[in-house]
């Protein structure tokens, strides 16, 4: 494919616009997603990040300037059918409860294949495969109470009736929110699978930098309703004042690189995972470091 599957230039958006009470969400952002690939999308609160995601599967749609294209489709086009384009881009809500509305488990995943008009076999089958790919056994959760559920456990339930419709793009607003280690282990490898295996596009909303390692090849940063930074993990890790300034974190490799740079220590690159650390630093100890 020679175009982007997202493609957004200037893009803006203002709630409530031309009342007292409006508030402009998005102040300009640029973004390209292509086809197959998985990128993080970060940024500080109120950064924009769920206003974009909500443009990205035709949820919301650009008003007044900015553009925006989602598989060769002018979005702001009113002319334009966004409803099969939601059936292609699946997104999982950043609170669970906003997703989840049927009494049981298995009719609110069951609810999108219903709506596509699929055979009742066919719709079982694809209960059954979401549920095991999050986790959620099919005997023990199918016809248990939504209200039952732990906080994880609803989280799951609403990615399961996302991946029911089997989406090519699946964008997640900070999915791994309120999972213990566990679960988030259990989430963040899912991910991998679905994109490795299934060449699912993934577009991951997070505040925990380090659930992009070994999953995303790119990073975009969102601040003031703006794309400030973009580029790999690495290069993106590597702007450690940067991303302090817009109110972000630095993961906790990456300060260790930052805080040997400080002692006249530089490493060859911005290490994104333990062992890494280890594979540039160890040749490095000693009197170049300070270190014994």
């Amino acid at each position: 494919m020679s175009e982007p599957l997202i493609r957004a230039q200037g893009l803006r958006y203002t709630y409530m616009a031309d009342t007292p009470l409006a508030v402009e969400a998005l102040k300009g952002v640029d973004l390209e997603v292509w086809p197959g690939e998985a990128i993080g999308l970060i940024g500080p609160a109120g950064a924009g990040k769920s206003t974009l995601v909500q443009h990205l599967n035709g949820l919301l749609r650009p008003r007044a300037s900015g553009q925006l294209w989602i598989d060769g489709q002018d979005m702001g086009d009113p002319r334009v059918d966004a409803r099969p384009l939601r059936r292609r881009i699946g997104l999982v809500f950043q609170r669970p409860e906003d997703q989840l509305f049927k009494t049981l488990v298995g009719d609110d995943i069951a609810f999108g294949p219903k709506q596509l008009g699929l055979p009742r076999e066919e719709v079982r089958e694809r209960v059954r495969w979401a549920m095991e790919m999050v986790g959620l056994d099919f005997r023990t959760f199918v016809d248990r109470p939504v209200v039952s559920l732990s906080g994880g456990e609803r989280r799951r339930a609403a990615i399961a009736g996302t991946l029911a419709l089997r989406p090519s793009t699946l964008i997640l607003d900070e999915a791994t929110s309120g999972l213990d280690p566990r679960g988030r282990r259990q989430l963040l490898d899912l991910l991998r699978r679905l994109h490795q295996e299934e060449g699912t596009t993934i577009i991951l909303v997070t505040t925990h930098m380090e659930d992009l390692v070994g999953l995303a090849g790119r990073v975009v940063v969102l601040a003031g309703g703006q794309t400030v930074l973009e580029g790999s993990l690495r290069e993106v890790y590597g702007q450690a004042e940067l991303l302090r300034r817009h109110g972000l974190g630095v993961p906790q490799m990456a300060e260790v690189g930052e805080a040997l740079a400080a002692r006249g220590c530089r490493l060859s690159r911005v290490p994104l995972t333990v062992q890494e650390a280890e594979e540039e630093i160890a040749p490095r100890l000693g009197v170049s470091c300070g270190v014994v």
